[in-house]
């Protein structure tokens, strides 16, 4: 995927829709040139700067946050023998 496709997989940002640039992803592929979106700011070493973000990198991202929600409301998911 080049990031470029924006899917329904892909959720928007609280109280609008995203917009998409061509930049470079700072999350997980680190990849330039691709169509981004902001993430939000980031905060190290005592300053911030915006976090951009491919599809790809913000599905992934999106799937952690949900697992992490699931396991705090107690979820577990079922055992492959269940």
């Amino acid at each position: 995927m080049t990031g470029v496709a924006v899917s329904e997989a892909i959720p928007p940002l609280a109280g609008g829709r995203r917009e998409w640039v061509v930049g470079a992803c700072w999350l997980y592929c680190r990849r330039d040139g691709v169509t981004v979106s902001w993430v939000g700011p980031v905060w190290s070493s005592g300053a911030h700067a915006p976090l951009f973000a491919c599809s790809d990198c913000i599905t992934e991202l999106d799937g952690l946050v949900r697992r992490h929600l699931a396991m705090e409301d107690g979820y577990k998911a079922p055992s492959p023998s269940e």
